[in-house]
């Protein structure tokens, strides 16, 4: 999926706090990564990522919202959600 976008990839689950989220896999394209250091096993918190929680608690997709990264860098955020 990260190579067909040419983006960031993550897998968050919602831990027992309703404002945070885990990240528990992910995957970077080979160029133009915007994260130095893998994420997995960090958290994604309400207040600096709003689309990740939005998306996992009402399952409908989040785009553009404004996102503090876990290396504090500011981006614009896709979220959806996946089912098998």
């Amino acid at each position: 999926m990260s190579k067909l976008l040419k983006a960031d990839v993550f897998i968050d689950c919602l831990t027992e706090n309703r404002d945070t989220a885990i990240v528990v896999a992910e995957a970077n394209p080979r160029k133009g990564s915007s994260y130095t250091q893998s994420v997995v096993g960090k958290f994604a918190y309400r207040k600096n990522e709003p689309a990740v929680l939005r998306t996992l608690e009402t399952g409908h997709p989040s785009r553009d919202y404004k996102a503090l990264t876990q290396e504090n860098k500011k981006r614009y955020t896709k979220c959806s959600t996946y089912k098998k």
